[in-house]
């Protein structure tokens, strides 16, 4: 929660600088999802299984045209099982950014995601793409929000994980780059 509140204090302090979506600008902000997850195995006598995972994501980004940016996601998780598992995972995820409509009060995007994530010694690549839209506060400062769908992949495991998530968070956009001509 500290980290969420420091977040929005940041995003409310930079958000009087003079920011568009044009190349060349930046893009700045972070979401917090929270996923409950239950597993009942029927092979260990109905097992009841119970996961939360609580994870922040700072994102930052580089606009290369006025509707295209490349950034990346560091995805900081605490996990904990009703059986007392508890573990911290790390992930780095570069994405690539497509916005649809260049401008108006809600801005939808598509995104691509390739990465790795770390947790319990095994590091994983996460693939993924999701949808959702900025909607803007101000020409500065948007709230977002995304459907998003990840898959964890253990090659030499041969299994993997795949889920989908509805994150909210906010984004700040810097310096004015250069206007489309």
């Amino acid at each position: 929660m500290k980290n969420l509140l420091t977040l929005l204090l940041f995003v409310v302090c930079v958000g009087g600088l003079s920011a568009q979506i044009h190349k060349g600008s930046v893009m700045l902000g972070g979401t917090l999802n929270f996923r409950s997850i239950r597993y009942v195995s029927i092979i260990l006598a109905n097992e009841d299984t119970r996961i939360n995972i609580l994870t922040v994501t700072p994102t930052a980004a580089y606009f290369l045209s006025d509707r295209f940016a490349l950034g990346a996601n560091l995805g900081l998780s605490t996990i904990h099982s009703n059986t007392g598992t508890d573990a911290k995972s790390f992930a780095l995820i570069p994405y690539g950014r497509y916005y649809f409509n260049g401008s108006g009060s809600a801005r939808l995007f598509g995104q691509l995601n390739v990465g790795f994530q770390a947790s319990g010694g095994e590091t994983l690549p996460v693939f993924g793409a999701g949808v959702g839209a900025d909607f803007f506060l101000n020409d500065d400062v948007a709230i977002e929000a995304s459907l998003d769908y990840k898959r964890i992949e253990d090659f030499q495991a041969e299994v993997g994980t795949g889920y989908i998530g509805l994150n909210f968070g906010v984004v700040a956009f810097l310096g004015k780059g250069e206007t489309a001509k």
